[in-house]
């Protein structure tokens, strides 16, 4: 279980104790704990000392300790040293959505503001990310005629440090006729870690060596949603990251940012837009990979390492792009354990509710990850808002959910002990209803009993995760490619698609370009490693690397194209797009899927979820409701193989056994 470390925790080891023994009675095998919602870094003496004191408890009594020494949790530390990380923004504000900012050109002048209040952020020391701005990096002209006019020494700027705002302010006098609109750059340096430093990440390290000899013994160690935590229109940059732009492309980052937020009429900004953000991903994921070796050369190379690699991706939103934190799959490839977050499962009462497919799709990519990760496991970061409605709706909620983890086989990485928030907002996070912390949450009190169905059903399926057979290639390169807002629809329908074959009791293994480098097409199957596809589905193909395409092309029949391919139509407004070219849609897929009779092995219920896990004396079909509330019943087949079930409501398990018996367990 997460566990929050704030000032009560570390003042008063009384107090760390009760909690330590409220978390280890209600049934948890672990506790991932990080310092948070505390005006103490991790580094501090006195956090140091209340984290032994739980490292001394964990082992006495043989529970799981798994230590948060995110590096952002230091950055103070790091700043006393060297820079925080730079950013250049077009936003009005990150929480606004106006991205990209741009103002009017009226007679020749132009005057706008640009907010640079602190952005609330809990894995911050200070508890925000601050931007001090720096001036204009760059300011382009842009009308719908031809292409943006660099107008940068024309620009000037002023800070109103009490008010938080940068008036951009200047003249431009254009040649060519036509609406025309200022699209200015402000540079700021920020209070973040900054991971393209190597100053920051050896004090990172040097901060690891620091902890180890603090008589810590840890059994794992985790980074809560690495990344640079920036949003729409704020890109971080950095010397380094400069320089392997210009490396990779030949051209400038600054002459190529305004290429992040329009489209350019020649297309060149799909190239800038996949070098930039997959620079990000990379500096984040070599980061961990740095890490990971310093962690396992302090604790034994057995550590444990990695926790969910997203900051918003859950919800559809694609600002990960900028957070560098969208290929999950790529930053998974150190982790120990596949790892996924979903919250607001309270929006699951209602059946007809969207989130259905966020649950669906997060399930299976947890899934994917525990498939390719080392120890075979998989975690979910569940968690529920307390709706303020009646508890039993809420338990029952989340006592749905925990059915759906066992069914993909993800164990539980309970959210979360102790305050959620930040300092002065500890019951509520962002403003929202009441979040766990547990025990406050209403749903603290069933928490042992979903514990021990998890275990119980970890043990009957000998702690092996279900099968996959139906490759759906997540579109990385797609995305990267297109502007934000555009890839949020991208990712909303691969989310709805990914609902639409689990309701029809497909068996989708999701996994990005990066985790199939090996893949080949051999005896009429897609293989990879150890792993095997009869059939793939690649949504949004048009950025796929042409390596992983003539792999796919060689499947023929066998590979469905889905939606139509991203592309500048004519006469778009810059910045923004529509979809033109061909692919298939959703209501395609199911009917060209009916072809491959053998791709669903089971034969299951209407209104129930299905997986099959291969155990040591046969297979374990599961099956949950598909929606909250919902009951099921009929027949279950498999390998010529039938049981009739009863209504149901909740998570069965049949045995197919090797010596053709049949029974419910």
């Amino acid at each position: 279980m997460m566990w929050t470390i704030n000032d009560p925790v570390i003042e008063d080891h009384r107090f760390l104790e009760k909690q330590f023994n409220d978390i280890a009675g209600a049934g948890f095998g672990g506790v991932a704990a990080m310092v948070r919602c505390s005006r103490y870094s991790w580094l501090d003496p006195m956090a140091l000392s209340a984290l032994a004191r739980i490292s001394e408890m964990c082992h006495r009594y043989d529970i799981a300790f798994w230590l948060g020494l995110d590096p952002r949790g230091i950055s103070r530390h790091c700043l006393d040293e060297s820079a925080g990380l730079k950013v250049l923004r077009c936003d009005v504000e990150s929480s606004t959505g106006d991205v990209p900012f741009t103002i009017s050109l009226n007679e020749g002048v132009f005057s706008g503001r640009v907010n640079v209040s602190p952005r609330p952020v809990h894995t911050i020391p200070e508890g925000a990310i601050t931007y001090q701005p720096i001036g204009i990096a760059k300011c382009f002209a842009v009308n719908d005629a031809g292409p943006p006019v660099d107008i940068t020494e024309r620009t000037r700027h002023y800070f109103n440090a009490l008010e938080n705002y940068v008036e951009c302010f200047g003249a431009f006098d254009p040649v060519e006729q036509g609406v025309w609109r200022i699209l200015p750059f402000l540079a700021c340096v920020t209070n973040q870690y900054d991971f393209f430093n190597p100053v920051h990440r050896e004090l990172y390290h040097e901060a690891l060596t620091i902890v180890k000899s603090s008589k810590i013994e840890l059994d794992g160690c985790f980074w809560d949603e690495p990344g640079f935590t920036a949003g729409y229109g704020v890109f971080p940059v950095s010397p380094e990251l400069k320089d392997r732009y210009y490396h990779a492309t030949g051209n400038s980052f600054h002459e190529d940012v305004w290429k992040l937020v329009l489209n350019a009429r020649d297309g060149s900004h799909a190239a800038a837009r996949k070098r930039y953000f997959s620079l990000l991903q990379e500096t984040v994921t070599d980061a961990k990979e740095e890490a990971v070796a310093v962690i396992r050369k302090l604790w034994g190379k057995e550590t444990v390492f990695g926790i969910h690699d997203t900051w918003h991706w859950e919800s559809a939103d694609m600002s990960d792009m900028n957070h560098g934190s969208l290929d999950l799959w790529k930053a998974g490839k150190k982790n120990s354990c596949g790892f996924v977050d979903l919250g607001s499962a309270n929006l699951l009462e209602d059946g007809n509710s969207d989130f259905y497919a966020n649950l669906a799709a997060v399930s299976a990519v947890g899934l994917s990850l525990g498939r390719r990760s080392i120890l075979r496991t998989a975690f979910n970061n569940l968690w529920v808002y307390d709706s303020g409605k009646l508890p039993e709706i809420q338990n029952r909620v989340l006592g749905h959910c925990v059915d759906v983890m066992a069914l993909f086989g993800l164990r539980w990485l309970a959210h979360i002990y102790g305050p959620a928030g930040r300092i002065g907002e500890e019951s509520s996070f962002l403003g929202l209803p009441f979040t766990p912390g547990y025990p406050f949450h209403c749903t603290w009190r069933d928490v042992p009993e979903w514990n021990r169905k998890l275990i119980a059903h970890f043990r009957t399926v000998e702690q092996r995760l279900p099968e996959r057979n139906l490759l759906l290639v997540f579109p990385v390169e797609s995305m990267y490619a297109e502007t934000f807002y555009h890839a949020d629809s991208m990712a909303r329908s691969i989310f709805e698609l990914v609902l639409t074959l689990t309701d029809a009791h497909y068996h989708v293994e999701i996994t990005s370009t990066s985790a199939l480098e090996n893949l080949t097409w051999k005896d009429g199957l897609f293989r990879d490693g150890a792993f095997t596809y009869e059939v793939a589905i690649a949504p949004y193909p048009s950025g796929i690397p042409d390596p992983i395409r003539t792999v796919l092309g060689k499947g023929r029949g066998r590979v469905l194209h889905v939606f139509e391919y991203p592309q500048q139509a004519p006469g778009d407004r810059a910045g923004q797009s529509r979809l033109s070219g061909r692919g298939g849609t959703i209501a395609e897929v199911l009917p060209w899927l009916s072809q491959f009779p053998g791709l669903r092995p089971v034969k299951a219920p209407a209104r129930s979820w299905v997986s099959l896990t291969r155990v040591s004396d046969g297979y374990v079909v599961s099956l949950v409701p598909s929606r909250f509330g919902y009951k099921y019943k009929g027949r279950v087949s498999f390998q010529g193989r039938s049981i009739d079930l009863n209504e149901q409501k909740r998570l069965v398990r049949v045995l197919f056994s090797d010596e053709d018996k049949v029974c419910l367990l």
